[in-house]
């Protein structure tokens, strides 16, 4: 999908209810590894185009909270619970979360589907060049 539909197909969905917004700003606070804009950034658009490419992909649009729910973060109820919605950080997150789901992309990061830490070995990106990386972590732009 191209970044303008991709735009359009997102603020058609109205994704930015306030507790889309709220799970989505948690879920990404849970996995910084880095509280780096760039990192949070990537991140953040990786689970939007997954999101995305699973509503291409599917004959109904998934639910964006199933989503992001499925993440292990999600697991540790406790601590997702606890999360202190004045932090610094979570307020970061919250920012990108209103952003993306409100349909505002940067089109340099409309491929990215997925990441993890550049030690790790994964069969579908083993030959597969990382198109960013930050810190330990390669992104990519193929769907695992």
């Amino acid at each position: 999908m191209i970044i303008e539909n991709r735009k359009s197909f997102i603020k058609k969905l109205k994704l930015n209810s306030n507790i889309n917004k709220l799970i989505f700003a948690k879920t990404l606070f849970a996995l910084h590894k880095n509280p780096r804009d760039e990192f949070l950034i990537l991140v953040a658009n990786t689970v939007m185009n997954k999101f995305v490419a699973d509503a291409e992909m599917m004959d109904e649009i998934p639910s964006i909270v199933k989503i992001l729910t499925s993440f292990g973060c999600w697991k540790n109820v406790k601590f997702m619970e606890n999360i202190d919605l004045k932090n610094t950080l979570f307020q970061k997150c919250l920012k990108i979360a209103d952003d993306l789901l409100n349909g505002n992309f940067d089109e340099k990061f409309g491929g990215i589907l997925c990441f993890h830490k550049k030690s790790e070995s994964h069969l579908l990106t083993k030959n597969v060049k990382p198109k960013f990386e930050v810190d330990d972590f390669s992104f990519f732009d193929v769907y695992m």
